[in-house]
Parts: C-alpha cells; structure tokens; sequence
C-alpha cells in the first residue's frame, strides 16, 4: 500500500522546498512549518496544524539539518521508472493519493499504477497530501484491499 505516492517532484514540491531551504538558510526556520501547512498542509484539522507547529518548534538544528539533506534528496529524485522496473512488481498494490494533493501529480500516479501488474489507483476525494489525517477513514480502504 503506498499513500501519497510520487513518481518524480513536481514544480510546486521544488518550489516549497526552495522556499524552506531558503527560510532556514537565513534563520528563519520557525516560518519552515506554517509555510509547510499553508502549501499543502491547508486541509490537516486544527489539531495536527499545531502538532507540525510544535514538533518544528522543537526542533534541534542536527534535525533541521536531515530535514534539509531530506528536501536535497528530494530534489534530486529521478522519475521512478529510471530506477524501478514496474512490470516486474509481483506484489498486489494500492495506491491512494488525495483528490487536493498539490505536491503530487495525479495523472503522472495514475499512468504509472497501469504499468504495475495488479495494482489498484485509488484517488480520495476532498483530501491533500496528508491523507491519515485528512480523511481517517481511509484505513478501510487499506482493510478492504488486503481482505479482498
């Protein structure tokens, strides 16, 4: 089961993570978060905007910096088929991925989850990129695929 799966960066992740390397580079990493929440965290509830909040708050600068070697290895993400054979997956997939998910390109998902053998593309609607949280009742989705 693989959720709020990408099969490269798209333009709007570069953009963020340009963007908060660029807040922590200049000392403003306490920006890093409600950037992150206003980009594609907008529709977490309350509860877990403040979690995000208060974890980055916590953070230590050894955290802050594998958060940043994290966004560089993003960057530098080759599309998935340059280092995956799909057909030759044999495992029975899913793949959801939210309706609203603005740092995930949904047709390049969908293309790709008909070069897997047996997979199924799941898009949840009136959800982002932080799919548990948004929609919680996905979990049957996942119980429902494993039990079919």
């Amino acid at each position: 089961i693989l959720g709020s799966f990408g099969v490269r960066p798209n333009q709007n992740i570069l953009d963020v993570i340009s963007h908060g390397k660029q807040l922590f580079e200049t000392g403003r990493s306490d920006e890093i978060a409600p950037f992150m929440i206003k980009s594609f965290g907008q529709f977490i509830p309350e509860i877990q905007k403040k979690q995000m909040l208060e974890q980055f708050s916590s953070m230590s600068r050894e955290e802050f910096l594998s958060f940043h070697a994290h966004c560089g290895f993003v960057e530098q993400a080759l599309h998935l088929e340059e280092l995956i054979d799909l057909s030759n997956i044999a495992a029975k997939t899913l793949i959801v991925n939210g309706e609203y998910d603005t740092i995930l390109d949904n047709t390049d998902i969908q293309d790709i989850s008909n070069r897997i053998p047996n997979c199924v593309f799941k898009l949840i609607p009136k959800a982002g990129h932080f799919l548990h949280w948004e929609r919680p009742e996905i979990l049957n989705t996942y119980s429902d695929f494993l039990s079919a």
